[in-house]
């Protein structure tokens, strides 16, 4: 995929169409989130069974609670906004919009991010699970495997 390529993907009666990023700005955005998922990850990973056992109460409140305590908002807030540079909301720009499009609407910003996100880094969890499995590891990794884009490719 270009950087001229997109995905496109409905979202609650919107469409969004994300365009990649460069591979600098793809790379310095990688990195931050590692530093942000990072203790919510190892939170997972921590105990009998590791990341395949069954989340419960617990676990998930757990690795909520060290999510939100690695998250500098501010740091968020950035990430959000360099996905909104290359994001059409119905075809305009979203990031002109962002605080106006999603107010109110936490969810669909989730969702839209969810999406901005796979666009950008399902190459790189793809050869991630690949190493792994090619380590014997990849059970513990298997839910990081990409899903195929529901989302039709335009320019």
């Amino acid at each position: 995929m270009s950087q001229l390529d997109a995905k496109k993907q409905m979202i609650d009666g919107v469409e969004y169409e994300v365009r990649m990023l460069s591979a600098t700005r793809g790379t310095k955005l990688l990195v931050k989130l590692g530093r942000m998922l990072g203790p919510a990850f190892a939170e997972l990973a921590r105990g009998e069974g590791g990341i395949d056992r069954e989340i419960d109460g617990a676990l998930f409140a757990g690795t909520v609670s060290a999510l939100f305590a690695s998250a500098d908002p501010d740091e968020v807030d950035a990430i959000l906004k360099e996905l909104a540079e290359v994001t059409l909301a119905d075809g305009k720009g979203l990031r002109p919009i962002y605080d106006i499009h999603f107010a109110g609407k936490i969810g669909r910003l989730m969702k839209w991010a969810g999406f901005a996100l796979q666009v950008q880094y399902e190459d790189f969890f793809g050869a991630l699970v690949g190493v792994l499995a090619e380590a014997g590891l990849a059970s513990a990794m298997g839910s990081l495997s990409p899903k195929a884009s529901t989302g039709a490719s335009g320019a």
